[in-house]
């Protein structure tokens, strides 16, 4: 009599090569974004906190709260590149927050398509379509000695050019205006988008009510994009130490014009620079120049003269490594005070 073979067992055994097929396949799976997570994400936030800590002596590493006491003690005090770079931080978080309602009168200015607002978004949606190599290079020329602007006030200022991106009497302001023409038009395609939105049934309703046009746009429209306003909100929150205008396209850190975002740059990619400069005096004089660099430090050194001759002088001077740009600074003597003085065309050579 043949025996009946046993196939009990087979289907157990079919059931378990699955499982560890399945099994095999889900740790294939799931190793690369593990090794991702471990070696790109935990690895670097882990050693960065570290660095936080890290102070240099000797040669030799410690671990101590120097570097914590450095950065509150310039903040509070409004003093060295961090106390410098914060506080601008601030100022053009506070102008992100002032012209936030300036924004949504734009918007629906846009959206009721009041007389001349075509020139207006053109104005305003030209530098998001561009480069901003392209429209921070326009800029400078506008504005520079031999620009249209820069002829201009030398015309009203007899004959007396300024530097509207290193001296650091304009410097800010000239930043803060470039800062208001090229960012507003983010949050203005945001807001026209989100105006377009709204059923022109309520918009009808309210005309007929005899509502106002003030009253339609803060008791009616806002209310009705807040969504929007929401998110623009959120957004510019977060973005609080990495917002704020392009210092490296326009000042390099000159003028006191520095930022958090900026000065990070500048302290962890810079080894060091050569800052070349060019110098003239728009009076024909005998009197000569004198140009004296004062580093963060301290220390000073005279960097180079000439005389009035209306020729460009091209000077340089370097950077030390980890040092910025913001924390330099240029004078010039002359004995002659009717001699006015130009300085632009600064170009940093980063190594």
């Amino acid at each position: 009599m043949k025996k009946r073979k046993d196939t009990a067992s087979t289907p157990v055994v079919a059931l378990n090569s699955c499982i560890w097929k399945k099994n095999l396949f889900i740790i294939l799976v799931l190793v690369l974004p593990i090794a991702h997570f471990f070696v790109f994400w935990l690895y670097p936030n882990i050693d960065g906190i570290l660095l936080a800590f890290k102070d240099m002596r000797g040669g030799e590493e410690y671990y101590t709260l120097k570097n914590f006491k450095d950065c509150f003690t310039q903040i509070f005090s409004g003093t060295g590149s961090v106390g410098s770079s914060f506080w601008n931080t601030m100022k053009f978080f506070a102008y992100d927050v002032v012209i936030f309602p300036l924004g949504i009168v734009w918007g629906y200015v846009f959206y009721k398509k009041i007389r001349g607002y075509n020139f207006f978004r053109l104005m305003f949606y030209v530098p998001s379509i561009l480069s901003s190599v392209v429209v921070a290079g326009m800029f400078k020329y506008l504005i520079n000695a031999d620009g249209p602007i820069g002829v201009l006030w030398a015309m009203t200022h007899d004959g007396v050019y300024a530097n509207f991106l290193q001296e650091e009497e304009y410097a800010f302001v000239t930043v803060l205006i470039y800062y208001y023409w090229v960012g507003f038009a983010g949050s203005l395609l945001l807001l026209s988008g989100a105006f377009a939105k709204i059923p022109l049934e309520v918009i009808e309703s309210v005309t007929l009510d005899g509502c106002g046009w003030w009253t339609e746009l803060w008791k009616i429209c806002v209310p009705l994009i807040w969504p929007t306003l929401s998110t623009i909100i959120i957004t510019t929150t977060a973005g609080f130490f990495f917002g704020g205008p392009p210092v490296l396209l326009l000042t390099g850190g000159a003028g006191n014009t520095s930022t958090i975002s900026f000065w990070m740059y500048d302290q962890i990619k810079l080894k060091g620079a050569v800052v070349s400069f060019d110098s003239c005096l728009t009076a024909w004089t005998s009197d000569t120049c004198t140009i004296t660099l004062t580093r963060a430090d301290g220390t000073s050194e005279i960097v180079g003269s000439h005389s009035a001759d209306y020729n460009r002088h091209t000077y340089s001077f370097t950077l030390a490594a980890g040092e910025s740009l913001a924390g330099c600074k240029l004078t010039f003597s002359c004995t002659n005070s009717a001699v006015g003085h130009v300085f632009g065309n600064v170009f940093i050579q980063y190594s």
